[in-house]
């Protein structure tokens, strides 16, 4: 019934998406914690307790159950931390839940505009080896058959800078933007 239903999410949004970008998706979300060096974890742990726990736990704990934030609080690893969040305090009534409806291992299949995916071989989040085992999901014409992938040497979490200022990938992203709309405007006049 789960596949049915993200079937039937996909299609109801198909006509009003002309496409989509993922950077630095995190692929199996349940397992991208294990792939990352013992530095990124202890940063990730600090930044997560940092933002969501001192910076934003009033509000936290006025619509959530404040012992789920402590949990958060107290957590020794990223992906403890994130199970707690992910699930609980995200909305959803469990982590399963929660990644039934986010993680791209379970929702890429139901993609059915054009997707760009676009992934760093130097990202220290979703890392290469990450990147080496779920690449066929967005390359494999039989499970996401409107995805492109965009794999590059640097450009580590997301931040693709330019040694000229600014980000060099916002250009490939409107670049795709504007190639998928001329596709699709040209099918539209052409329907055959």
């Amino acid at each position: 019934q789960l596949a049915i239903k993200q079937y039937e999410r996909g299609r109801a949004i198909h006509d009003k998406l002309l496409c989509s970008v993922l950077i630095s998706p995190g692929y199996d979300i349940n397992e991208v914690f294990a792939k990352q060096s013992w530095l990124t974890k202890k940063l990730l742990l600090s930044l997560l307790k940092g933002n969501f726990v001192q910076k934003h736990g009033g509000v936290l704990r006025s619509h959530s159950n404040s012992r789920m934030l402590q949990q958060c609080s107290d957590s020794q690893c990223a992906l403890e931390f994130f199970r707690t969040y992910s699930g609980h305090l995200s909305g959803f009534d469990s982590y399963s839940e929660f990644l039934m409806h986010s993680n791209p291992t379970e929702t890429g299949k139901y993609a059915q505009i054009p997707a760009l995916i676009i992934n760093s071989r130097d990202d220290p989040i979703c890392t290469a080896e990450a990147l080496d085992e779920w690449k066929w999901l967005f390359t494999n014409k039989e499970t996401c058959p409107n995805a492109i992938l965009l794999e590059t040497k640097y450009g580590s979490h997301s931040s693709f800078f330019s040694v000229f200022g600014g980000f060099w990938l916002d250009n490939i992203i409107l670049d795709y933007v504007k190639a998928v709309y001329r596709i699709k405007r040209d099918q539209n006049r052409n329907p055959n």
